[in-house]
């Protein structure tokens, strides 16, 4: 199936979906957020009571697993397409696939799109770290010879005095740090051989770090659990940690594989992505790259409302944009739109209008609205006629309410190559940041 689709079974399959449902928390959900929401539904499968239908979620992935000693895989694919998951990628984390990879359409395997998101990610985590150098520290090294490096080592230098005629000294050197090391390198080698790692091109300052990696670690030895929680960051090194904490997740992973390769009770292991999450990421960085130069600050925010009273609730909205007292607000919402009125969900309609209520207290609020992947060809005039001048349609207010988002009813069209429809993503992309940037200026037809 498809994610966020109607999932269609035969009632033999029945009772294997309600079993998988139930012990779902058995495969792993990645989140690409620090704070991945909370208080939203997590169900990979989701019952609708009133049709007397299964549903799948937001989430992509593959899950082989058992029941009455029956194997099943369910597949849960990207419903928009592999080409609009792998540009979404792109942007946030700014690497580019390579030719022969952006074919990919043509692969049926969810879990190979999956472990490729993965490489992404540690390419990412790894660039980013690496500001200044490679983790080193001060290790003591001993040398034997006529002339003295640091210290003499009495004890040794009466030792090799009396067989060799040499002194023995000891002195400190800055080495790149074994144990980091040694995980960062166990991880890379694994991602190279069952993640895909190969196909993507390094950004340079993920090159060199790995180049350096290479270049002063003899030998990749096993990390145990003791030695990894024992890992002491350097002020300096402190970016480096996120990078290592992921690699050990990845090295784990792998282990728990190899483990049950050979456990016949095993429920199978797999991956799970939020498409809201990356939807909401693919968002923040188009708007960012464009709106941050002129003066816009994107932060993230969970503000509390009737923090004393047992009603206490927390407003987080998806994107925040700050410009010195002035603000912007935006619901992401993987959601399907053909610009009918029954489908903008009331509780989504009420939820970005009480976030720009709270807004316009504590700010000057200039536009508010919801983002939506547009599945109805749509040219940017009538883009702009979705765009209110006056949030509840007054014009008595300032600030603008937009129901917008990146046109990508193209995809589904076979007529239309694959390079061509990249290039018509890019296009598409440039038209909505310009829609937003001319309700900030105030311009809406």
């Amino acid at each position: 199936t498809k994610d966020c689709s109607l999932l269609q079974i035969s009632s033999e399959h029945l009772e294997a979906i309600k079993s998988f449902n139930t012990n779902a928390v058995a495969f792993n959900c990645f989140n690409f957020k620090a704070n991945p929401y909370s208080e939203e539904s997590t169900s990979l499968l989701e019952y609708d009571y009133k049709n007397n239908s299964w549903w799948s979620s937001r989430y992509i992935g593959e899950a082989n697993f058992k029941h009455n000693g029956q194997e099943y895989k369910l597949t849960i694919q990207p419903r928009f397409g592999e080409l609009f998951l792998f540009r979404m990628f792109e942007e946030i984390y700014n690497i580019r696939l390579t030719h022969s990879t952006n074919k990919i359409t043509k692969s049926t395997d969810i879990q190979f799109l999956i472990r490729k998101v993965i490489s992404f990610i540690w390419v990412q985590l790894l660039a980013n770290a690496n500001k200044h150098g490679v983790p080193k520290k001060n290790v003591t090294r001993s040398y034997q010879g006529s002339k003295i490096k640091g210290k003499i080592d009495i004890t040794k230098t009466i030792q090799s005095l009396t067989k060799l005629n040499l002194i023995t000294s000891s002195y400190k050197e800055k080495a790149v740090d074994s144990t980091i090391s040694s995980i960062i390198l166990r991880a890379y080698k694994i991602l190279k051989s069952d993640y895909g790692l190969d196909s993507i091109n390094l950004p340079d300052n993920a090159q060199d770090a790995l180049n350096d990696l290479f270049l002063e670690t003899k030998d990749v030895s096993n990390i145990s659990s003791h030695q990894y929680r024992n890992i002491v960051y350097k002020d300096i090194y402190v970016s480096f940690k996120p990078l290592v904490d992921f690699s050990w997740d990845i090295i784990q992973r792998k282990n728990i594989l190899n483990q049950e390769k050979n456990n016949k009770q095993n429920k199978g292991f797999s991956f799970f992505i939020d498409m809201a999450e990356v939807w909401e990421l693919y968002l923040k960085s188009l708007l960012k790259k464009k709106l941050q130069p002129q003066g816009w600050k994107q932060i993230d925010v969970n503000h509390f409302i009737y923090k004393d009273k047992f009603y206490r609730r927390s407003i987080i909205p998806d994107i925040v944009l700050l410009n010195g007292n002035k603000s912007i607000v935006l619901d992401a919402k993987y959601k399907r739109m053909y610009f009918f009125g029954t489908e903008l969900d009331r509780t989504d309609f009420f939820q970005i209008h009480t976030y720009s209520g709270f807004y316009s207290i504590n700010s000057n609020l200039i536009t508010a609205g919801l983002l939506y992947p547009i599945t109805s060809k749509a040219d940017s005039t009538k883009l702009l006629s979705h765009h209110s001048k006056g949030l509840f349609g007054e014009s008595t207010s300032n600030t603008n309410f937009v129901v917008d988002g990146i046109d990508i009813s193209f995809l589904n069209e076979d007529s239309i190559s694959h390079d061509d429809k990249m290039v018509l993503m890019k296009e598409k992309e440039i038209e909505f940041i310009d829609r937003i940037s001319r309700t900030l200026s105030g311009v809406i037809n």
